[in-house]
C-alpha cells in the first residue's frame, strides 16, 4: 500500500513540476516574472539568500528543472519496485507484468509531462495559485539534493538542463574576453561593443536609462488642444506626460497623432473653435508606471505586451522620478539613436591633454566607455554629478576639486539644485 501511495505522490510531483516549469518559462518570456505570487514563494526567497548575485527567478527555474529530473528518477525506481513486488507476491505472468510496466511507465511519464506542460500553458491562473506553491514545497523537500547538484552541474549545463543562469562571473568573463580580442575582419570594435552591451543589458534598471524628471517636458491636463499643439511644435516630442495638479500625479500620455486627428476634425467641421479649445485630457491615453529598480529587459517585454512606448518611472513613495521610452531601452544596446530632427548634442568636449569638460548629467558608464576614465560606481548614483553629491554630501561651489585614484574633478558650474558642469583630468 505504501508503495502505491509513493507512486501517486511522485506522479503528482512530476505533474506539478512540469506545469510549474512551463508556467515559469512563459512568465519569463512575457515579462511576468515580477508577479507577487512568484516573489512570495518560500523558495524564491531562499534562492535570493543562496545566490544573491544571480536573479532568484532564474535560480528557481534551474532548481525546478533539476527537481523534475530527480522526481522522474524516483518515479522510475518506484515503478521498478512495484514490478518486483507484484512479481513475487502475485500469480501474474512475467510477460503480463512487463507489458503492464511498459504501459504504466508510458502513461505516467508522457501524460505527466504532456498534461503538466499543457496545464501550465493553458491554465496559468490555476497553475499560479495551486500547482506552483505545491511544487515550491516539493522543491523545499528536495533542496538538500538540488543545491549540491546545482553547484556540481553548473560547470556542465549542456549535459543536463537547458536553462542555467550564466551569473555575473560568467558574463564578466565573456566581456573581458571581448576586450582582450584584437579587432579584425570578423570582430570589429563596434561588434565587440555591441556584444558587450547585450550581456550588460539584462542587468540594467530603469533608473539608469530614464530621462530624469527635471529634463522631462510635461503638460497640464487642462491645457487646450491648440496650446498643446503649439508647445509640441516647439519641443519636438511625439509623446508627452500629462499631469493634474502636480507632476507627481501623472494622469495620462498625450500622443501627437491624436492632436493631428483633432486638427483634421477641426478642418472637416468648418473650423469649429470648440474642438481646439477642449482640454488635452479628453484625448490622452492611459499611462504605464514602472518602479525605478525594474530591469529594462522586463520593461521592454511589458512594452511589447501592452503595446506602449513610454512609461513613468516612480520611486518607492509613488513620486515621479522620470520617464523611460522604448528608444531609451534600445539605445542601451545599439547606442544613441537620432532622427532627422534631433540636434547633435555632446555631453563632453576636450579641453587639453587628457582633460575634458563634461556635463554633470553624463553617466559614469559613458565616461568610462567614451573617455576611458574609471569613476567608482555606486547603487545610489549613476551620473558624474551624482558621484560628486554622494562623495561630498552637498552641492559644491565652483572651483571645488576632487582627487580620485586616476583622475581629478573640478566643478566648473553649479546651481542651488545640482552640479551642472565639471572638468575632469586623467592623472
Amino acid at each position: 500500500m505504501l508503495l502505491f501511495i509513493l507512486l501517486l505522490f511522485f506522479a503528482f510531483a512530476s505533474f506539478a513540476l512540469s506545469a510549474s516549469l512551463k508556467l515559469l518559462r512563459l512568465l519569463l518570456k512575457e515579462g511576468g516574472n515580477d508577479l507577487p505570487e512568484v516573489h512570495t514563494l518560500f523558495m524564491y526567497k531562499r534562492a535570493q539568500a543562496l545566490f544573491p548575485s544571480i536573479s532568484p527567478f532564474e535560480i528557481l527555474l534551474s532548481f525546478f528543472s533539476i527537481s523534475k529530473r530527480i522526481v522522474h528518477s524516483a518515479l522510475t525506481f518506484a515503478l521498478a519496485a512495484a514490478f518486483f513486488y507484484l512479481y513475487f507476491t502475485t500469480s501474474f505472468s512475467l510477460l503480463f507484468l512487463i507489458l503492464g510496466l511498459i504501459v504504466l511507465s508510458g502513461l505516467l511519464f508522457v501524460v505527466n509531462d504532456y498534461l503538466g506542460s499543457k496545464t501550465g500553458e493553458h491554465f496559468p491562473r490555476f497553475s499560479l495559485k495551486v500547482l506552483l506553491p505545491s511544487a515550491s514545497l516539493l522543491l523545499l523537500l528536495l533542496l538538500p539534493l538540488c543545491y549540491p547538484l546545482f553547484k556540481l552541474l553548473s560547470a556542465f549545463p549542456e549535459f543536463w538542463f537547458d536553462y542555467l543562469p550564466l551569473g555575473e562571473k560568467g558574463k564578466q568573463k565573456i566581456i573581458d574576453l571581448l576586450h582582450e580580442t584584437s579587432p579584425d575582419k570578423e570582430l570589429s570594435q563596434h561588434d565587440k561593443r555591441l556584444l558587450g552591451s547585450v550581456f550588460l543589458f539584462k542587468e540594467s534598471i530603469a533608473r539608469e536609462v530614464m530621462v530624469p524628471r527635471v529634463d522631462v517636458f510635461f503638460l497640464e491636463a487642462e491645457t487646450s488642444i491648440e496650446a498643446a499643439a503649439a508647445l509640441l511644435m516647439t519641443e519636438g516630442y511625439s509623446r508627452i506626460p500629462v499631469y493634474r495638479g502636480s507632476v507627481d500625479n501623472i494622469s495620462g500620455v498625450l500622443m501627437y497623432k491624436d492632436l493631428l486627428n483633432k486638427y483634421m476634425e477641426y478642418a472637416q467641421k468648418g473650423n469649429d473653435p470648440t474642438i481646439l479649445a477642449a482640454p488635452i485630457e479628453s484625448i490622452q491615453k492611459g499611462v504605464l508606471y514602472t518602479p525605478e529598480t525594474k530591469k529594462i529587459s522586463l520593461l521592454l517585454q511589458e512594452f511589447k505586451k501592452k503595446q506602449v512606448h513610454l512609461a513613468i518611472v516612480v520611486d518607492e513613495y509613488g513620486g515621479t522620478e522620470g520617464i523611460v521610452s522604448i528608444e531609451d531601452i534600445l539605445e542601451e544596446i545599439v547606442g544613441e539613436i537620432s532622427d532627422e530632427y534631433d540636434e547633435a548634442e555632446s555631453l563632453y568636449e576636450k579641453s587639453g591633454e587628457g582633460a575634458f569638460k563634461i556635463d554633470a548629467k553624463m553617466s559614469i558608464s559613458d565616461v568610462e566607455t567614451e573617455l576611458g576614465i574609471h569613476i567608482p560606481e555606486g547603487s545610489d548614483y549613476d551620473t558624474v554629478g551624482g558621484y560628486i553629491f554622494h562623495l561630498t554630501g552637498t552641492i559644491p561651489k565652483e572651483g571645488f576639486i576632487i582627487d580620485g585614484d586616476a583622475f581629478q574633478i573640478e566643478v566648473l558650474h553649479s546651481s542651488d539644485r545640482c552640479v551642472e558642469e565639471v572638468r575632469i583630468v586623467k592623472t
